[in-house]
């Protein structure tokens, strides 16, 4: 004799995995805003006109037609931004009398950032550089003897210049690593997407139990491939209908709650002993 568990697990499967799927859905539709990601997207929005105004979607739209090279251009571009943006922030909490302060254009020509002393009134422009490449740096300097830049921690080291206190292969990896997630969350795991492979696994359980019954002797085999047939439509038919409701706001919120609502139903017969005695064609269950 099958158990009450196994058989409420049958007969509640569709349910059961639909609201896992929704789950699923749920969890994975979003990636966490941390302060450095926030950091990263407002660099992101600062690097181009286009980016300016647009929602996380529509940036990780855009984001997900790009080539190699340029998701390559863009990560470099963003990571400098960033990098000054850091630096400004780091500069202003440390508690001296230096302030600091982007340009409005980040095409601001020679330099990134002003600094401000407040003790002596100076006004000065420094240079950021959030590179591995010592040559780059070079070249900045032969065009400024006289300016001052700032770089990231690695080549501070290498060429004995001021550090921002940042390092470049952190930041690197920072960028890169929400590029990614943009690019991701354009195309979200939909719940559309689940319905091939539930309604497959609802329809092969119904199979599998009319072959059992079949080999049991229980129904002809005649009768098997005509209830088989109609099984897999009248499933098929129902994955649709409550896919198609879950996907339509507010409707999904009671149907949703309408799915809980019967698997706490009949979980709560299940734990009294009872289960075998709930009509099961009210949830639209036949009873054999």
């Amino acid at each position: 004799m099958t158990s009450p568990v196994l058989r409420y697990l049958k007969k509640n499967f569709d349910e059961i995995a639909i609201l896992a799927c929704l789950a699923d859905v749920a969890f994975s539709d979003s990636f966490e805003m941390t302060e450095d990601n926030q950091t990263i997207l407002s660099a992101l929005r600062r690097s181009s006109e286009e980016f300016k105004y647009s929602s996380v979607e529509e940036i990780g739209g855009r984001l997900a037609s790009y080539s190699d090279s340029q998701i390559e251009g863009l990560v470099s571009n963003v990571k400098g931004i960033a990098h000054e943006m850091e630096f400004v922030k780091i500069e202003n909490e440390d508690g001296d009398s230096i302030y600091a302060s982007l340009y409005s254009d980040t095409s601001h020509p020679g330099y990134d950032v002003q600094l401000f002393d407040e003790d002596t009134g100076a006004y000065w422009d420094v240079q950021l550089k959030a590179t591995d490449s010592e040559s780059y740096v070079n070249q900045w300097i032969e065009q400024h003897p006289n300016g001052e830049i700032i770089v990231t921690e690695e080549l501070s080291v290498k060429m004995n210049l001021d550090s921002s206190g940042i390092e470049n292969s952190e930041l690197t990896t920072q960028v890169e690593s929400f590029v990614d997630k943009l690019i991701d969350h354009d195309s979200p795991a939909s719940l559309a997407s689940y319905f091939p492979m539930l309604a497959l696994a609802s329809v092969a359980m119904i199979i599998w139990e009319l072959w059992r019954r079949y080999k049991n002797g229980e129904i002809t085999y005649r009768r098997f491939k005509i209830l088989a047939g109609l099984s897999a439509g009248k499933k098929v038919i129902k994955f649709g209908v409550i896919m198609g409701l879950l996907s339509v706001p507010g409707i999904n919120v009671v149907v949703g709650a309408a799915l809980v609502a019967k698997l706490i139903y009949t979980s709560s017969e299940l734990s009294s002993g009872q289960l075998d005695k709930i009509d099961l064609s009210r949830f639209g269950f036949n009873k054999t």
